[in-house]
């Protein structure tokens, strides 16, 4: 509460940026008596170290009026304030005296807050188009060519919520509904995805939170005040899937010739399947030799579940894999990995390698 140019307001989000406070979905009562109003559109941002003043005009800044959307959250990263409606995202950049609309990203905005985190590395949201990613320089999409349109469309719902948990450098992103939730894991510093089923079994949910010790927790349950953290221990489950994606190496339009695959393993792994696909196919019509079981070179002849049950956890154990028929890896464009199947939960993957040649181009 200020002077007739000040807001007695109350504000739905909040974000600090070099210290101005900006918030927006402000619930506005004038001094001068004009009554209440909803600005749905409007952001305001005080003066540096004056957190509790809001003056009116001088620091309102609206990007985009009366579009038929409404601001759903504010996060701040590198100098720049990124302001989510429903259906689009605005950065704007608060690195001069003057706020300025730096960029327009269509087809980026979000359902409600809980769909936007902070990162060590950047903000990280999501929606059905896919999950985005800010890094002080750029927006990249972190599931395009990864997860296919229609698995993440299905995936994804309103209750949708994305959170980062620090210890391990995870994204994780839930899938909607209220009981049994999936979740797609991003690993910020491998840049890859994995898919766990049914991680969030309660029926009730709240947003992510990081606590003190940086560990990413939620209320699991409202009536019994239950608090969850999110571990990285392997669940009890046998079903595993990995899928690489479709590799060009660098070069999409000069033709190659695969080799090998090499994986580094431990564990029970002797009733996962090892497939490929090339230039794209997702079938993954094409199969490996068998391996060694002590050597894990090629055995010469076809095995659809090519590797073994390695009982000694202490140290990782190699397969080479081959191509069962050589004309299938020759003069392919792109090549893609699948290991599917039953495993112990003993079962991890260190490393996967390809050895490829590229042809000469004629």
């Amino acid at each position: 509460e200020g002077s007739d140019n000040s807001y007695r307001a109350s504000f739905g989000h909040v974000s600090l940026n070099d210290r101005k406070l900006y918030v927006s979905k402000i619930f506005q009562n004038k001094n001068d008596g004009r009554g209440p109003t909803w600005h749905r559109d409007l952001m305001i941002g005080t003066s540096p170290g004056e957190y509790d003043i809001y003056p009116t005009k001088s620091n309102d800044i609206v990007v985009a009026s009366e579009d038929g959307d409404s601001i759903v959250a504010l996060a701040s990263y590198a100098d720049r304030i990124m302001q989510f409606k429903k259906n689009v995202m605005y950065l704007i950049n608060v690195t001069k005296s003057a706020e300025f609309l730096e960029d327009t990203f269509r087809g980026k905005g979000v359902l409600h807050p809980g769909a936007v985190c902070k990162t060590d590395f950047g903000i990280a949201w999501a929606n059905t188009n896919g999950c985005f990613f800010y890094d002080g320089r750029q927006v990249q999409n972190l599931s395009d060519m990864k997860i296919s349109d229609s698995d993440w469309s299905g995936h994804m719902d309103t209750n949708s919520q994305v959170g980062f948990h620090p210890n391990s450098r995870k994204i994780i992103v839930t899938g909607g509904g209220t009981n049994n939730r999936h979740a797609y894991v991003f690993d910020l510093v491998l840049k890859s995805w994995a898919y766990m089923s049914n991680v969030f079994a309660n029926n009730e949910k709240t947003n992510f939170v990081v606590d003190a010790n940086q560990e990413l927790v939620w209320m699991a349950n409202a009536d019994d005040n239950s608090f969850l953290k999110w571990t990285e221990s392997p669940v009890s489950t046998t079903s595993f899937l990995v899928e690489t994606k479709d590799m060009d190496f660098g070069d999409p339009s000069r033709r190659k010739k695969i080799y090998r695959a090499r994986i580094s393993y431990k564990g029970d792994a002797d009733g996962l399947t090892v497939s490929y696909g090339t230039n794209g196919d997702t079938d993954f019509p094409y199969n490996f030799e068998g391996t060694d079981g002590t050597t894990g070179k090629p055995s010469g002849s076809t095995e659809t579940t090519p590797l073994h049950d390695k009982t000694d956890l202490t140290k990782w154990h190699h397969a080479e894999l081959k191509p069962d028929v050589s004309s299938e890896s020759n003069n392919v464009y792109s090549f893609q990995l699948k290991i599917s199947g039953t495993a112990d939960t003993d079962f991890e993957i260190n490393d996967i390698s390809i050895v490829y040649r590229n042809k000469n181009i004629k």
